[in-house]
């Protein structure tokens, strides 16, 4: 099972990203990807495949964790690797120490399983769009100019397990268990 841990974002801020990328789609179609605004999720562990039957094991450890969530502000656009020729758009996340102490235990279970810590340096943020090629400057311009600077802010009440299946419409996504 392909499978990855997260934290769901609020109904509210959703709908002011469902806004930012209704207007993005005015300016790109072409050789862009938007996500599908119900995927929209902060990912704190990719996992890759994982054996179905060290689920509940796996599932057991994580219950573990003890973590005092810590209010979460969304911030402004940018990109990966930068905004001027990105390959994946997202809203970035103030720095949060509840989520980083929640990812640094997340991290220690996966280890436990055989699953290696990331290589890049945690970046929480919420993917909104990857493209396949060079932005447009239209897209480009809007981007630079829009003027919101924040989304809105959250306090995550659990995390979950989600399992992730590639489909020809996009990736599905489920819950699994939450913690």
């Amino acid at each position: 099972m392909r499978a990855f841990i997260a934290v769901e974002i609020p109904g509210l801020i959703l709908e002011g990203i469902a806004e930012l990328i209704n207007e993005m789609r005015k300016f790109q179609t072409e050789g862009i990807n938007y996500v599908r605004v119900e995927n929209i999720h902060v990912t704190l562990k990719f996992l890759g495949e994982f054996d179905d039957n060290d689920i509940e094991s796996f599932c057991g450890d994580l219950s573990k964790i003890v973590w005092k969530a810590n209010r979460v502000e969304t911030l402004s656009i940018g990109g990966f690797p930068d905004l001027k020729d990105p390959r994946v758009l997202w809203i970035g996340l103030k720095d949060n120490p509840g989520l980083f102490a929640l990812r640094t235990s997340i991290e220690d279970v996966c280890r436990n399983f055989g699953i290696l810590p990331d290589d890049k340096e945690f970046k929480p943020h919420l993917t909104i769009a990857r493209i396949k090629g060079k932005m447009n400057y239209r897209l480009a311009n809007f981007l630079e100019q829009y003027p919101q600077d924040s989304f809105g802010s959250f306090l995550p009440k659990r995390f979950h397990l989600f399992q992730s299946k590639l489909t020809s419409a996009g990736p599905e996504y489920r819950i699994i268990r939450s913690f």
